[in-house]
């Protein structure tokens, strides 16, 4: 016997163009975010995501917004091209929504070897306009805004860096970049073979043909992969290292004697992808973990780093229920429309339900139909 029904919608939004251009000099790719997080790339514990809005900022223009409920999140652009020495005005919009006590938001530019950070604060719920001049020192590599010690949320929009002088505008921006091999993609979530491009910034100290790529894992260092780099760019599959997670090395030498250019150790760790059984994939983005009666316990996997969208339609809208996910709270009698969203790890998912009383139906405590919607979207690593 049916007694209520469940509806989910889902909304597409289309891209809202800014109200108030950037400036024709603006070296930030993408600083309006009309595109999302292209050109932009995030980084963040587990539980906080920076998350694109297409409308919504000032003058309905897109927005990241950098959400936490626990831990640290930013999204960067490397290879901002800021030549050394020289002026710059780095402007945004902010809005801060919410911030515990210890949280905070900044901005952060990174000139090897030191760093510019400039504070964001200001009154919760309203937009701010953002304007900072500052000197570049040794060469602007890239820029970073952040949301420390969550939980807590801050949205960016209009993201501009102006060279204020002619010798500021950089030419070639790799070229006025530190020097690099830096990897394109998140790799401490790799999974599958872990191939990984790297990508190079910063002058050639000799022509490319010349130069040799060199990876190995800092923790058994016996073995060492050589290639060479095609358009600045070279490819490494670290699974043949033979190790689940250590410090990947990559340096730049020259083949012809040897000498070292740039080096550097980045964390890598491999991640295991469960299967999760009786799942349905609905489209490319979406799969259905879950959409049943509810016992008092259940166990799903989560077959990759990903949103989960959870629904609980409780058979008795007056009972005192809580669901609670891997030992935290989920969803209660307060919760509003009693769905919610987590960012979780591949792995396990143990959901626990108290509260409700027992079913006439199916003399079980999930009572009448209540369901969870277990749902994979949009998952950051894929």
């Amino acid at each position: 016997m049916l007694y209520g029904k469940q509806i989910l919608t889902l909304f597409l939004v289309a891209l809202a163009w800014s109200f108030m251009p950037l400036s024709a000099v603006n070296i930030l790719q993408n600083g309006n975010f009309t595109d999302g997080l292209l050109h932009w790339k995030s980084g963040s514990d587990s539980g906080a995501a920076a998350i694109p809005f297409a409308a919504g900022g000032p003058g309905n223009a897109p927005f990241i917004r950098l959400q936490s409920l626990n831990g640290n999140v930013s999204f960067s652009q490397l290879y901002c091209g800021m030549p050394k020495r020289e002026k710059f005005k780095i402007s945004c919009w902010f809005r801060i929504n919410e911030l515990a006590p210890g949280a905070g938001a900044q901005i952060e530019i990174l000139c090897i070897p030191d760093k510019h950070r400039f504070p964001l604060a200001g009154t919760a719920g309203k937009w701010v306009k953002f304007e900072k001049i500052f000197t570049s020192t040794n060469g602007g590599n890239y820029l970073s805004f952040q949301l420390k010690k969550g939980p807590g949320s801050v949205d960016i929009a209009m993201a501009s860096i102006e060279p204020l002088s002619p010798n500021s505008k950089a030419t070639n921006i790799m070229e006025h970049s530190s020097r690099a091999l830096v990897p394109m993609g998140n790799l401490h979530y790799l999974n599958g073979k872990g191939r990984v491009r790297f990508q190079y910034s910063g002058k050639f100290p000799a022509p490319e043909k010349e130069l040799t790529a060199v990876f190995y894992v800092k923790e058994n260092p016996r073995r060492a992969l050589r290639l060479p780099l095609k358009n600045r760019s070279v490819y490494v599959d670290i699974s043949l290292f033979g190790q689940r997670k250590g410090t990947l090395v990559a340096s730049l030498q020259n083949r012809n004697n040897g000498q070292e250019s740039c080096s550097a150790g980045y964390p890598f760790r491999f991640v295991e992808s469960p299967r999760a059984a009786n799942a349905v994939k609905l489209n490319n983005l979406v799969t259905e973990l879950y959409n049943a009666p509810m016992p008092e316990k259940l166990a799903l996997a989560n077959p990759r780093r990903s949103w989960i969208y959870c629904r609980f339609v409780p058979g008795d809208s007056e009972a005192d229920f809580a669901i609670t996910l891997n030992g935290k709270p989920l969803i209660g009698k307060g919760t509003l429309r009693h769905e919610t969203v987590r960012l979780c790890e591949p792995g396990s998912l143990e959901f626990r339900l108290s509260g409700m009383p027992d079913s006439p139906l199916t003399g079980n405590p999930a009572c009448r139909i209540p369901r969870l919607r277990g749902i994979t979207a949009l998952s950051p690593s894929g």
